[in-house]
């Protein structure tokens, strides 16, 4: 018979083991930065955030000597596939085309499963202890998934309407509402198409308002996840013949959105910026009397964040970027509605009385907010509703 010693001896052997990161050097860092060319692949489909990174670039550049090359990308997911082929070829340690990627949730979780990620030290970036990672737990779980250094925090997000309060002073604040105006005003409400993010977390927000136990989307998708998703499914079933095109088209992702409401066939906008409802006001998109609402029951919110492949060619360059962005210059250019309106990772009281001041004097208001569930739901929800909605 086995001992009770020599059970809890073999339990704890079975356990996985983790590498805990060295602590960071960091004038060895930016010594080692210096001239290395950091490929950073992120979403390259809006123009304002595309001018934000190009003026990363030249700071970067300035401060560090690091050249950033910013390889715009129409979904994240390609850059992790490209990564998995690069390890499955044998590049695991360096030689990689890919060196820092703006991630989060899914891809995220794909990538540390499969141990592709870095050293998880970015929360050591000298930066990080600005962020408000105590009381935000989206800056420690991505997805639910346990962050463990392996990506720095750049934003924050929550799902958001964005409407006309010239011309409607009652938006949704339930999936309920949203089903009930549509009804009443048929073809005038549209979501995006998944796997689009926006239409993906739309139907995230759908499920955790109409499943009976939504707690079950908290834990890895079971087998049976599909048929545990039927509430959503007759949801939409019931919902789809009231929008935009009798729901046999969807718009591309938000930006698609945007598109049909400036032509006027649509009320309402989705977005997962609260500080679109100013900075797309501020750089002349949507007109000046638009407003944002959330959900009452709470609306999701994430981080996104950057990560470093472990097989990266320039790792102490982008941790350079990576903590760059990090920094209350580049913290509060981005929350500026002007340039972006992105809300802050950082908390401000951390910051001295010059560095506050630097930050736009009305931040985005995120509302009430509910985590992500579990990564292992999107691909479900997403099959799902490839399955029964992709024409």
């Amino acid at each position: 018979m086995i001992s009770h010693m020599k059970r809890w001896f073999l339990a704890l052997m079975a356990l996985p083991t983790f590498t805990h990161a060295q602590p960071l050097d960091w004038d060895a860092v930016i010594a080692d930065a210096a001239e290395q060319t950091v490929y950073f692949n992120a979403w390259g489909g809006d123009d304002g955030i595309n001018a934000y990174i190009d003026w990363v670039r030249g700071r970067v550049e300035a401060l560090y000597g690091v050249e950033l090359v910013h390889v715009k990308l129409a979904d994240t997911a390609a850059a992790v596939q490209t990564v998995e082929t690069e390890f499955a070829a044998g590049r695991t340690t360096e030689g990689g085309s890919i060196d820092m990627i703006w991630i989060n949730g899914e891809n995220f979780a794909r990538l540390k499963r499969q141990n592709m990620l870095g050293t998880g030290d970015l929360n050591q970036l000298p930066n990080y202890a600005l962020t408000d990672f105590e009381d935000k737990i989206t800056l420690r779980q991505d997805f639910s998934e346990s962050v463990d250094g392996l990506e720095s925090p750049w934003g924050l997000a929550q799902f958001t309407f964005l409407y006309d309060s010239s011309v409607n002073d009652s938006p949704p604040t339930s999936l309920a509402d949203f089903a009930a105006a549509a009804t009443t005003n048929p073809g005038r409400l549209a979501y995006p198409a998944p796997p689009s993010f926006v239409g993906t977390t739309f139907l995230k927000q759908i499920a955790l308002e109409v499943l009976d136990d939504p707690k079950v989307l908290y834990a890895p998708a079971p087998l049976d996840a599909d048929a545990l998703l039927d509430p959503l499914w007759s949801y939409l079933d019931a919902l789809h013949p009231q929008l935009w095109r009798g729901g046999q088209a969807f718009p591309e992702d938000h930006i698609g959105m945007r598109d049909l409401f400036n032509r006027d066939e649509i009320d309402l906008l989705m977005t997962f910026n609260p500080g679109d409802v100013t900075s797309l006001v501020a750089q002349g998109i949507l007109p000046d009397t638009m407003a944002a609402a959330g959900l009452a029951s709470g609306s999701i919110g994430n981080a996104h964040y950057v990560t470093i492949p472990g097989n990266s060619s320039a790792r102490a360059g982008a941790k350079v970027v990576a903590n760059f962005l990090l920094s209350p210059e580049a913290q509060a250019r981005k929350a500026d509605p002007n340039v972006w309106g992105d809300p802050t990772v950082l908390d401000l009281e951390k910051l001295d009385a010059s560095d506050r001041a630097l930050f736009p004097d009305t931040a985005p208001a995120l509302g009430k907010s509910v985590l992500e569930p579990h990564a292992s739901w999107v691909q479900v929800l997403e099959n799902g509703w490839r399955a029964r909605y992709a024409s």
